[in-house]
């Protein structure tokens, strides 16, 4: 600011010194004017009457000749001079800008991670391979929890034939067989609890027991411990193909009533099961004996 004020005050000081000088000069100019017309070569102008004027070549005629022609000048038109002025180039004054704030460029945040699908195995794990310790786990901490791959093959094959030969069978074992086959096709599927129902890459107990009923358009509730409510009762030693069979487990051991309940299977014949139930071995056969039965808490059954 202060060097602006200076060159403000230092223009004003120019542009009065400039405005002398042209007053001076103008006055100087009229001043020589007016000298020069008072000489004797010039006209001299009384009342706004201009002077006639000889010209050199007839003052050099014979003295004595009469009335001597005098050619009158015509009189010149007086101009008056305008003083100069000068132009003063127009200082625009500096507006100081206030100090831009730079901004941060914006980037694109990087996609968060999206968690891939486990592959779905296409055999099982073999039996007594992957332990576990977590209470939620039927059987937590038993290695020997399902069939083995050979074992496995030979029960779906079992399965696929009980298909073709099963026109003939009442509608209950039919859509049991159905849902056999086509939990056989999901086979090492990996164990997520909590997985989304509507979807194949993940199940828990409960969606996938859900997900197999739906294929024969019975509808399940969610939960293990809700879907114990349907269908009826039936005695361990009455079992048959579709029946549902809820176990519990060491976290829920000690609770009653539905929340006693911790993991469902189906029951696919034979003495065996066809459900989920942990990480790392997912969709399984397992035999129902042993540990397995020892967990059983009731058994329901919905296909009639």
């Amino acid at each position: 600011m202060n060097k602006i004020r200076i060159m403000t005050v230092t223009i004003g000081l120019s542009l009065s010194i400039l405005i002398v000088i042209s007053i001076y000069s103008s006055k100087h100019f009229w001043k020589s004017i007016d000298e020069a017309a008072s000489t004797p070569s010039q006209a001299i102008v009384m009342n706004n009457a201009p002077v006639p004027s000889i010209h050199p070549a007839e003052s050099q005629e014979v003295e004595g000749k009469a009335n001597p022609q005098v050619i009158p000048k015509e009189p010149q038109e007086r101009k008056p001079v305008t003083p100069a002025v000068t132009t003063v180039p127009q200082v625009q004054q500096a507006v100081p800008q206030a100090p831009t704030k730079s901004l941060p460029i914006a980037t694109q945040a990087p996609s968060p991670n999206k968690e891939e699908p486990t592959p779905i195995a296409e055999t099982p794990e073999p039996a007594g391979t992957v332990p576990s310790t977590t209470n939620e786990d039927p059987l937590s901490g038993e290695t020997h929890v399902n069939l083995d791959q050979k074992q496995i093959e030979q029960v779906v094959a079992a399965w696929n034939q009980a298909v073709k030969d099963s026109n003939s069978m009442p509608a209950w074992q039919q859509k049991a067989d159905n849902m056999l086959v086509a939990a056989s096709n999901y086979l090492g599927t990996p164990y997520v609890f909590g997985s989304k129902v509507g979807q194949t890459a993940s199940f828990d107990c409960s969606s996938f027991t859900k997900f197999l009923f739906a294929q024969e358009h019975i509808k399940l509730p969610r939960s293990s411990r809700e879907q114990s409510l349907l269908g009826t009762d039936v005695p361990l030693s009455d079992l048959r193909q579709g029946d549902l069979i809820f176990f519990t487990t060491p976290a829920r051991s000690k609770k009653e009533g539905l929340d006693h309940i911790g993991h469902v299977a189906i029951y696919a014949g034979d003495g065996l099961i066809v459900h989920t139930f942990r990480p790392g071995i997912g969709v399984t056969i397992s035999e129902l004996n042993g540990s397995w039965k020892k967990r059983v808490v009731e058994v329901r059954r919905v296909l009639v």
